[in-house]
């Protein structure tokens, strides 16, 4: 999968009612690899998704009982901010609106297709990564 093609992929998903912007985000460092939507926010945000996975999965052994983690999710008044895995040190972030019609199963089985096609491509490589966490 090239980076045309996720691109591509991160636009449809933002084309879905409900969804504002999307990122697949570098867990250990918190760069956007690749971006789609409006947010000004994204960058900040998926610095602090990635502080926040890293933190809960370094914490696993806490939640084994329950299992692999399989999708973060942090409710706002005005949003909400979903994070699902999506290959080795990936997360994808979706940011949306308030929407109880969103189909949010649909929602994992597309993260984990991308992920699968992430694994398949033998991305990512650093110097894919498009965006630098924000300083202080």
């Amino acid at each position: 999968m090239n980076d045309k093609t996720l691109r591509g992929v991160l636009e449809i998903m933002t084309q879905t009612p409900g969804i504002r912007a999307c990122a697949l985000v570098k867990t250990t460092t918190g760069t956007i690899w690749h971006r789609a939507g409006d947010a000004p926010e994204l960058a900040e945000m998926a610095h602090a998704a990635a502080e926040h996975w890293e933190l809960y999965r370094g914490r696993g052994r806490t939640f084994r009982g329950m299992g692999p983690l399989v999708a973060g999710i942090m409710i706002h008044e005005d949003g909400r901010m979903t994070l699902l895995p999506c290959g080795n040190q990936l997360i994808l972030l979706i940011l949306t609106d308030q929407n109880p019609s969103l189909d949010w199963d649909k929602l994992q089985r597309r993260a984990h297709n991308l992920a699968r096609f992430i694994a398949r491509s033998g991305l990512p490589r650093s110097e894919s990564y498009r965006d630098d966490p924000p300083t202080g």
